[in-house]
């Protein structure tokens, strides 16, 4: 889910910047009001709060300390195994 999230953000961050330069690519001073600029600006700033919701729970979840330390349960696999 994290890497669809990056990936749908980032997908929706390039189409509405392209979109922005190429309609403020003559004239810089062009207010962009258009209806279709606003609802794709919409879901792009709803798009970032799912790809910021997921980029600080995967990154607090590989700073949990639970996984860099041994466990019985993990010692009692690896002796199953060997």
């Amino acid at each position: 889910m994290p890497i669809l999230a990056s990936v749908t953000y980032l997908a929706l961050c390039i189409a509405l910047h392209v979109w922005g330069l190429t309609q403020r690519w003559d004239d810089p001073k062009k207010v962009l009001d258009g209806a279709g600029f606003q609802v794709l600006f919409v879901f792009q700033r709803t798009g970032a709060v799912i790809y910021y919701f997921f980029y600080k729970r995967t990154a607090l979840r590989l700073a949990d300390p639970r996984f860099y330390e041994d466990s019985e349960w993990i010692g009692r696999e690896f002796e199953k195994r060997q």
